[in-house]
């Protein structure tokens, strides 16, 4: 099976252990009352909430499972690795690949509980993400599945479970 395809369907299983946890935070905290205590709060209460309680776990989850193990859930169903010259570049990586999410959440968290139209620096954080995450595909695509730009910055690849996680520049792309 072609690489491409294979990192897409082991983001699509990575994504709906996501889904799945935030479905579960969202029960919980439905349960919990959350939403009655963050009304009227403003919205970088309400953004700090989010990130601690969605984003943050999310990334710890990927940068953890790709440190110690080289892959996430996904990567291993479709025995896939990120393979780095240094174990500190799946930090590197994974921060890159969030940050596009944690943009959009703020331009969300801004837009849904300002009441005046959002500003230049808003749409920007609404609008930049999507870029982002299109030119992330597109190198996607072009490398045949083997880097996106936030691989390239951060010095990381993706390839077979045989490739040993910090192989060396003669093995690199």
């Amino acid at each position: 099976m072609d690489l491409r395809i294979k990192r897409s369907l082991a983001f699509g299983v990575d994504y709906l252990v996501i889904i799945t946890y935030a479905g579960l935070l969202f029960l919980l905290s439905t349960a919990l009352e959350l939403g009655v205590y963050l009304d009227g709060k403003s919205q970088w209460v309400q953004q700090a909430v989010g990130f601690s309680t969605l984003t943050f776990p999310v990334f710890v989850y990927c940068t953890l499972s790709e440190y110690y193990w080289g892959y996430t859930l996904g990567k291993w169903v479709f025995k896939l690795r990120v393979i780095g010259r240094k174990k500190s570049s799946v930090v590197w990586r994974n921060l890159l690949k969030f940050l596009p999410w944690e943009m959009a959440h703020t331009a969300v968290y801004v837009m849904a509980l300002e009441p005046e139209e959002p500003n230049g620096w808003i749409w920007f954080l609404a609008i930049f993400p999507q870029v982002l995450v299109g030119v992330y595909c597109l190198s996607m695509l072009h490398s045949k599945g083997i880097k996106t730009l936030y691989d390239c910055m951060a010095g990381t690849w993706i390839g077979p479970f045989n490739v040993h996680p910090r192989a060396n520049k003669q093995t690199a792309p």
